[in-house]
């Protein structure tokens, strides 16, 4: 909890701010902490051109799965699933070059 929250909660204490407020206050603050908790941003390690994305938004995927090939000095370099869950977003396409750090896919779950 932050600094605003701890001053919500003395707030709540002396009356200023009902308990009920902070608490759905804090209900909500959790509830966005754990959507964005649940993003996971899958980069690329290397500069690379993308050979293909192997996904789609909205499919499915397993720890592990292909979700991007990369070819980097004539080889294929495939961009694995850090864990099971939906493909939230695309941010590169065949034919691109990525930089080390570019996010290529998002993965929720």
């Amino acid at each position: 909890m932050g600094a605003l929250g701890a001053m919500s909660v003395r707030w709540a204490r002396m009356g200023l701010v009902p308990a009920a407020a902070v608490d759905a206050t804090r209900a909500r603050w959790a509830e966005q902490q754990e959507d964005v908790m649940a993003l996971t941003e899958v980069a690329s390690e290397l500069v690379a051109n993308v050979l293909s994305i192997d996904v789609a938004v909205g499919q499915e995927v397993r720890e592990g799965d292909a979700l991007v090939i990369l070819e980097s000095m004539k080889m294929e370099i495939p961009v694995l699933a850090p864990h099971d869950g939906v493909v939230a977003a695309i941010r590169t396409a065949a034919g691109d070059v990525v930089q080390d750090g570019d996010v290529m896919v998002v993965v929720q779950g």
